[in-house]
């Protein structure tokens, strides 16, 4: 009996452990839900809990200062910046035990601004650079640019300002863009206008006169824009067909094998515009093989050649005759850098005129290469050869402008030993600008004599020499009075040595003489190396030198009451 109080008493406490062991575990919060707004911030809640606790499932965009505890803890949510324009939502899941609770956490979607301080810019054909300022809480980009735009956000430091780099426009054509700026859902859009370009187009010169057979020469052709090139004829061939902005244009031409000059056209265009160069090329020349003569096919003068000669002391010109040979083999230097240039007269394209001195030639019935301006010693000597002759017609320099009239007949094509000729010539003229002066005289010439040079630099076969000698006698101007004083005289001799396989002179000796007083005026000689006689090389521009206001000069030789 006893036994069973025991045991019974044993069982008893057993029982009321298992009792205290099944105790209920209790877990609660302050609050159901936290609620933030699209800002980073922070929220606070408490757990209530009789048993230890965790928390889980923490969302990457909170975070806690306690995840887990025991008992009453104060907990602190902090939520970052919601960068996006929507809410989002999460739940953290605390546990203690076997007991599970939930807190809901809500934060806002962010309020995306956007604004900018412009809705349209203009922009002019040749391009430019603008700004506009973009106000906004977001990251901004810009889309729907074409190549011609170029848009820069800039850096962080600056981000709030678009710049915009707009390319030339070198079409006629206006054109316009319209740019797209978006911030997060938000966009505005920019409208970008740029005119058309007006477009500019000038050539250096509008002729280019080829000779039968002849290296290629070049004009510049200055525009704004785009241009292109069409030659009308298949042996005329410029080097581009196309090309922008300020470029040289060479033409070359294929060798006229016909006894007839021939005349083409190039049309430039650019938008609207047109030019025309035109080209002529001279017809084929027949050449007799006598070694020793002065021909037009090998001795015309060229445009765009340039003579770099010595001037050295008078030497004697030594004997005419045959088979001389003349040396000039020691020579005293006094100008090591004698520059004869040779060029095309001014060429107007309005009306399709050449203008040599005071004298316009029509385009069309000037022959190809007859016109010539030879510019040496700061004056400019005017020459036409028509007819087998070259005909001088005048000079002019920063002091004097002269005329011939009749014209001067200064070569004949061709030339050979023993010819001769000797032709009157009356000139009037302009001394600074308003001293009128009038001469008359003769121009003789006489090839008198051909053989071989001996120069410095070797020996030189195949020569002939031209002598020119012109007569200048004062003459009276109309309205004057005859002097009682004879007039004055001077002879002005030149001795011209021509090689075969050379176009110009290879040397010179010249004198000037007052026959009133019987003394030499001056007298000096060139020498022309034939090493360095430079020809129009491919690429020379093809270009009037200009050294005077011809125009000008023409309006008062016109309108001048001579002075006797």
């Amino acid at each position: 009996m006893r036994n069973i109080l025991v045991f019974s008493l044993i069982l008893s406490l057993i029982l009321a452990c298992s009792k205290d062991e099944e105790k209920e575990i209790t877990l609660t919060t302050s609050v159901q839900e936290l609620f933030y707004t699209a800002d980073e911030g922070e929220k606070s809640f408490r757990i209530q809990s009789n048993h230890e606790w965790t928390i889980n499932n923490i969302p990457d965009w909170c975070t806690l200062d306690i995840t887990e505890g025991s008992g009453d803890q104060h907990i602190t949510v902090k939520a970052l910046a919601n960068p996006n324009e929507s809410d989002r939502k999460s739940e953290l899941t605390i546990k203690a035990g076997s007991k599970t609770i939930s807190l809901k956490i809500t934060q806002l979607a962010k309020n995306v601004t956007l604004a900018i301080s412009e809705f349209q810019l203009t922009f002019a054909a040749e391009g430019d650079e603008k700004s506009i300022q973009v106000i906004t809480n977001e990251a901004w980009t810009v889309t729907d640019a074409p190549e011609w735009i170029i848009p820069d956000i800039g850096t962080e430091t600056d981000s709030g300002i678009l710049k915009l780099k707009i390319e030339e426009n070198l079409d006629e054509a206006p054109r316009e863009a319209i740019l797209t700026i978006k911030a997060g859902s938000k966009s505005e859009q920019l409208t970008i206008k740029q005119s058309g370009l007006v477009y500019t187009l000038n050539i250096s010169y509008g002729v280019i006169n080829f000779f039968s057979k002849d290296d290629p020469k070049a004009i510049t052709i200055t525009s704004n824009g785009k241009w292109t090139v069409s030659p009308e004829a298949t042996w005329c061939v410029p080097d581009k067909q196309e090309g922008i902005k300020d470029q040289t244009l060479a033409v070359s031409v294929l060798e006229n094998l016909s006894d007839k000059k021939r005349e083409t056209e190039i049309i430039i265009k650019a938008g609207k515009l047109t030019k025309k160069v035109y080209i002529k090329q001279g017809r084929f020349i027949t050449v007799t093989d006598n070694p020793y003569q002065f021909n037009e096919r090998d001795n015309a003068i060229r445009t765009g050649d340039k003579l770099i000669g010595r001037q050295i002391e008078h030497v004697d010109p030594g004997s005419k005759g045959e088979n001389i040979v003349w040396n000039f083999s020691n020579l005293k230097v006094t100008n090591s850098a004698y520059t004869v240039e040779y060029s095309d007269p001014p060429f107007e394209t309005g009306t399709n005129e050449y203008i040599l001195g005071r004298t316009r030639f029509k385009l069309a019935s000037t022959e190809p290469n007859s016109l010539v301006v030879r510019t040496e010693h700061n004056t400019m000597y005017s020459f036409h050869t028509k007819d087998n002759q070259i005909l001088a017609y005048g000079h002019e320099n920063p002091s004097v402008i002269l005329e011939y009239n009749p014209r001067m007949i200064f070569g004949k094509f061709p030339t050979y030993y023993g010819d001769s000729y000797k032709y009157d010539y009356k000139s009037k003229g302009l001394y600074s600008g308003s001293v009128g002066i009038a001469t008359k005289g003769y121009m003789e010439m006489e090839a008198d004599a051909y053989g071989s040079v001996i120069f410095p630099t070797g020996k030189i076969d195949n020569v002939i020499r031209i002598r020119y000698t012109q007569l200048i006698q004062d003459d009276y101007l109309p309205g004057s009075q005859p002097s009682e004083l004879p007039p004055n005289k001077s002879l002005y001799t030149i001795y011209r040595w021509y090689a075969k396989g050379y176009r110009y002179p290879i040397f010179e000796v010249m004198k000037s003489e007052n026959l009133n007083e019987n003394k030499t005026i001056f007298e000096t000689a060139f020498y022309y190396p034939p090493e360095v006689h430079t020809y129009l090389n491919k690429g020379t521009k093809s270009m009037p030198i200009r050294i005077l206001d011809n125009k000008e000069i023409i309006k008062r030789l016109e309108k001048c009451v001579f002075k006797p």
